[in-house]
């Protein structure tokens, strides 16, 4: 909302100097608050190679007209189709990644000897990195061969056990995990 003031208040400035309004509604409207809302459509579900690929097909049919004319563009994709496949395609891929190995942290925050980040630094960094469905950023702030503990952007802890950990883990690396139960704080 700041930046809807600031564009608000230049437009008044310039409306001012070219003469369009007086001092007084310059004032007035200045002070008036700002009761502004989003009008686009709201996005169902997201889809985006499915909205890709469309695009595409319209632009190969109608060439810079896809984007200037107005077309509605109606698919046989219904939501739940489309969620169910993109579940498929991320389980298929966690599978083929899980039996591929481990090949090291997404990122490094702190190396070995190093003194360990604060928790807000932590969290504002996992914060940054992108989430994948059910695949979330984890830093890892304590390590031993039978566990590593690890925090999520949120700034809640998962515990990873023995029997997760098929690979050693360092604190201070920042690792993918999958949330399988929120109850227990089970992670993959």
């Amino acid at each position: 909302m700041d930046r809807a003031v600031a564009r608000r208040n230049v437009v008044l400035s310039r409306m001012l100097d070219e003469g369009y309004i007086t001092q007084q509604q310059f004032d007035q409207t200045r002070t008036e608050a700002i009761n502004a809302n989003y009008h686009a459509p709201e996005i169902a579900f997201s889809a985006p190679y499915l909205s890709e690929m469309v695009r595409q097909e319209m632009y190969n049919r109608y060439g810079e007209s896809a984007y200037e004319d107005g077309y509605r563009i109606y698919t046989t994709i219904t939501r739940k189709v489309q969620q169910a496949a993109q579940q498929a395609v991320r389980n298929n891929v966690l599978d083929y990644d899980m039996r591929h190995g481990y090949r090291g942290p997404a990122n490094v925050l702190w190396k070995v000897g190093e003194s360990a980040w604060d928790n807000n630094k932590i969290t504002d960094t996992l914060k940054a990195l992108p989430t994948y469905g059910p695949l979330l950023p984890a830093a890892v702030t304590s390590a031993n061969p039978q566990e590593a503990t690890a925090m999520l952007a949120d700034g809640s802890t998962v515990v990873l056990t023995q029997t997760r950990l098929v690979w050693k883990v360092f604190a201070g690396r920042v690792l993918t995990v999958r949330i399988l139960s929120r109850d227990r704080r089970r992670v993959k």
